[in-house]
């Protein structure tokens, strides 16, 4: 996934699933060699947030294990994915990350249905700070 702003230390990915999805189990996939760094060849070393990870709201729950990098929210369909990284990605920078334990929906995707579409969105803990 190629991402247009940069990521901090902390910094959060949250996938928003379409109706149907079972998302209750979601893990990091445990072979994926990618998960080691997720930028691959770019600077610095990206990976799962492992430890201090919370989530706001009480529909909020850890993924398929705790403290894996990963939080879920029922209600919202989303998941979030917890980054650590040795320094801040550039927003010319590339992420790969392998997820495992997602069930797709049975409704295809058709001009009336949003079938196996995910929407991702990264906000910043910059702009969440008070100064």
């Amino acid at each position: 996934m190629p991402i247009s702003n940069g990521l901090e230390n902390g910094g959060r990915i949250v996938l928003t699933f379409p109706d149907g999805f079972d998302i209750s189990n979601v893990v990091p996939d445990s072979e994926s060699p990618i998960n080691a760094d997720m930028n691959g060849p770019g600077p610095g070393t990206v990976t799962f947030k492992t430890s201090g990870v919370t989530e706001d709201g009480s529909a909020a729950t850890q993924g398929g294990a705790a403290n894996d990098g990963i939080t879920i929210n029922a209600d919202a369909n989303t998941v979030t994915i917890w980054l650590t990284t040795t320094q801040v990605i550039s927003g010319a920078d590339f992420i790969h990350i392998d997820l495992d334990g997602i069930v797709n929906t049975t409704i295809p995707k058709g001009f009336d249905t949003p079938g196996y579409t995910v929407g991702i969105r990264c906000p910043s803990l910059l702009l969440r700070q008070v100064v």
